[in-house]
């Protein structure tokens, strides 16, 4: 389950910190490094990470990337402004004085695109939801990325249910390659749908068959097993017993029937739904 909060945080963290990780002008093309943090990125994530847009300037260069995550039906508009160090000069210009040499400093927008698939509500949901602002940079001496993200405050409804949480603040750090991706500060306090909490368990169990494709080498047989329409196959028939394995099998039933949401708080080391605590 604690992927499932890497699935609420993937098109915040890795999307607006990891695709500019990399993107540093140390003796060799900007746009050239993005493209490079896109395929790093996109290999260590699962995610597919394209981009659509690079301007280069003086000062700092603007980026676009778009973001699909493999069973989830949203994806993920990113907009950078991305600082070369080893001087930020962006944060120097905004009154932030701090003069620790850097290899870049970026600012991310983060906005969420329903897929055609998405029902109705769950487009009107989506086109209501604030852009997630990442404020990240890569230290020059010591290499480590940190990354501190700004999710404002929401309240909506999806299918009749409510639908809300408070203004949430994550620190995030790693190394230079996102191998040691962990989270440092913050917290999550959400109020979900039903529907909601297992379209998350959907992709958190997606994200476990992606991690399977990159760990093991796929004789033709199990690629064909493990194709887009099988691996959707796949998925569905997890979730019953993933439900029922964690115990929320009867707080997801009576959240449906009631159209009552279901409460999802999460802090380092303990994600709980609906009350339950999950193992981690």
């Amino acid at each position: 389950m604690k992927k499932i909060l890497v699935a609420l945080l993937v098109l915040i963290i890795l999307v607006a910190g990891g695709v500019a990780g990399g993107m540093y002008w140390f003796g060799q093309s900007l746009e050239s490094s993005y493209q490079q943090a896109l395929q790093q990125v996109g290999g260590q994530s699962g995610m597919i990470l394209k981009s659509t847009g690079f301007t280069p300037g003086f000062v700092s260069s603007q980026a676009k990337t778009l973001v699909m995550i493999p069973g989830a039906d949203v994806t993920a508009d990113a907009e950078h402004e991305i600082a070369p160090g080893p001087i930020n000069i962006t944060g120097l210009l905004a009154g932030n004085i701090d003069f620790n040499p850097i290899k870049y400093a970026a600012v991310s927008k983060i906005r969420l695109t329903p897929k055609k698939e998405l029902s109705v509500d769950g487009k009107k949901a989506v086109a209501t939801l604030p852009a997630t602002t990442v404020k990240s940079l890569l230290g020059l001496m010591n290499s480590g990325i940190s990354a501190d993200i700004t999710v404002p405050a929401y309240k909506g409804s999806l299918g009749g249910t409510v639908m809300t949480w408070p203004q949430m603040e994550f620190r995030v750090e790693g190394d230079e390659s996102w191998g040691s991706l962990h989270l440092v500060s913050g917290s999550a306090a959400l109020k979900l749908p039903a529907e909601v909490v297992e379209n998350l368990i959907r992709v958190r169990i997606q994200l476990d068959i992606e991690d399977l494709k990159k760990l093991r080498k796929l004789s033709p047989q199990e690629a064909k097993q493990l194709s887009p329409a099988a691996v959707k196959l796949a998925v569905e028939n997890a979730l019953p017993g993933y439900v029922s394995r964690y115990g929320i099998k009867e707080v997801l039933a009576a959240a449906k029937n009631g159209k009552q949401p279901v409460s999802v708080s999460y802090r380092p080391g303990q994600l709980k739904i609906g009350g339950i605590t999950i193992v981690q």
